[in-house]
């Protein structure tokens, strides 16, 4: 087995599987995600895709994207086929940069098909990489659990910094309030206060309620979000 890099697809060669893996910013000057890139990579393999590949779709989008904007692209590029038949599945990305290679082989595989046999595809191909392949019921509930795990983490900073600013109105140092909690103490992992990292978990709340309803859902995901922002913006 050998390993190939290049800029564009040769088509002499036989291609069974695209793994799209594109980053998704947020839109300058606007807390929606920019979506261009997908497209512009779907458009990529038009010469070489035929319908009878599946794509992995693994970039971090707002809920609907794969079965609303990817789908009647590459159905369009099968001349209007039903839509049902359509090779794809979300498969979400949710390694640690700097560790994705023992991650891909340890962490859980999402996999959310547009149909049995994208299912089957995709099994197929992570089960040369990890041993366990989860099965959610949509290309939706996959989109969602990526955007559910980063937001989790982000909620979890944003606590940590909540707790450390009521800590300090009484008078108390939040830190030290905060480890005292969670020593020995199994049901307690209140994270310590401070900057929230990482370019996924300052976007992936906007990509979540992109296109959520007004809730109170949204409402607690944004005033977290929000307020991880004006510690960042304090310090």
């Amino acid at each position: 087995e050998k390993f190939f890099v290049s800029k564009s697809f040769d088509p002499d060669i036989t291609y069974d599987i695209f793994v799209i893996t594109v980053g998704t910013p947020l839109k300058k000057d606007e807390l929606a995600p920019n979506l261009d890139y997908i497209p512009q990579a779907i458009e990529e393999i038009s010469k070489v895709y035929n319908g009878d590949q599946l794509v992995i779709l693994r970039s971090t989008v707002s809920v609907g994207v794969t079965r609303e904007i990817v789908i009647p692209q590459l159905n369009k590029m099968q001349k209007n086929r039903d839509s049902s038949e359509i090779l794809i599945a979300f498969c979400p990305e949710r390694t640690a940069e700097g560790n994705a290679i023992k991650e891909l082989q340890t962490i859980p595989q999402i996999i959310g098909a547009n149909n049995s046999k994208s299912y089957e595809i995709a099994e197929c191909f992570f089960r040369e990489i990890t041993p366990t392949i989860l099965k959610v019921k949509s290309l939706e509930a996959a989109e969602l659990i990526k955007l559910f795990n980063n937001t989790y983490r982000d909620v979890h900073f944003s606590i940590g910094n909540y707790f450390n600013e009521i800590a300090q109105s009484f008078g108390i140092d939040g830190i030290e309030l905060i480890n005292a909690s969670n020593y020995g103490y199994e049901r307690s992992n209140i994270a310590n206060p401070g900057l929230v990292g990482g370019t996924c978990l300052e976007k992936d709340a906007y990509i979540l309620t992109h296109r959520l309803r007004e809730s109170k859902g949204k409402d607690f995901v944004l005033r977290a979000r929000n307020y991880n922002e004006f510690i960042e913006d304090k310090i």
